[in-house]
């Protein structure tokens, strides 16, 4: 295979400058752009209520988007707190349950979650993913570490995080290569306005 290379031997080089030609245009050769599609983007921020106070997220452009420090509530319980992992992952801080050697909990109104108020601007079904930094099935078990979430009142859908890495290198190396670990859940928004993320360890 042929390689072309363009570089340099010594801090002299190039041995004489020379200014890139420059072209101007016509000032007439302007046209306004004959797009006359609507860019107005689509927002939720206008529902949210003014006096609303801490963490709140809103619907633009049919995405919402959450740093997982960011929350709204926090409910510790059963000697559990949540903790931020200051610059942790790939997009900024993480958080997580202390102490990591806590026994299973079950994901009911009083135990340990974390909860994101969000505003959307209309009722659909959507996509949830949920960012974790990887780790290892050091367990061996069938369902790994797991989580649950859920939309508002919805029972909560329990998620296995790492059950893939049983035997299996192939999936390790992606998700230590990409630094990220994403679990995708769908759920059903009933109506436009106020919703909360609820997630349980």
């Amino acid at each position: 295979m042929d390689q072309a290379h363009i570089g340099y031997t010594y801090w002299q080089q190039p041995a004489r400058q020379r200014m890139p030609e420059i072209k101007y245009l016509p000032a007439d050769s302007i046209k306004p752009p004959t797009d006359e599609s609507d860019t107005t983007s689509l927002t939720a921020v206008h529902l949210i209520p003014k006096n609303s106070k801490g963490n709140i997220f809103y619907e633009q452009d049919t995405y919402v988007a959450i740093d997982a420090a960011h929350y709204t509530k926090a409910v510790n319980a059963n000697g559990i707190t949540w903790k931020i992992l200051p610059d942790h992952g790939r997009t900024g801080s993480a958080i997580t349950p202390f102490p990591v050697t806590a026994v299973v909990q079950k994901p009911t109104v009083n135990s340990p979650q974390l909860q994101y108020e969000f505003y959307t601007y209309n009722a659909d079904t959507f996509r949830l993913n949920a960012y974790f930094s990887p780790t290892l099935n050091f367990h061996n078990t069938e369902t790994g570490l797991q989580y649950a979430v859920a939309i508002d009142d919805d029972e909560p859908q329990i998620v296995s995080l790492n059950k893939e890495d049983n035997n299996n290198t192939g999936i390790w190396n992606r998700w230590v290569g990409n630094n990220i670990i994403i679990k995708t859940t769908s759920h059903k928004i009933k109506k436009p306005g106020k919703h909360i993320i609820k997630y349980w360890m």
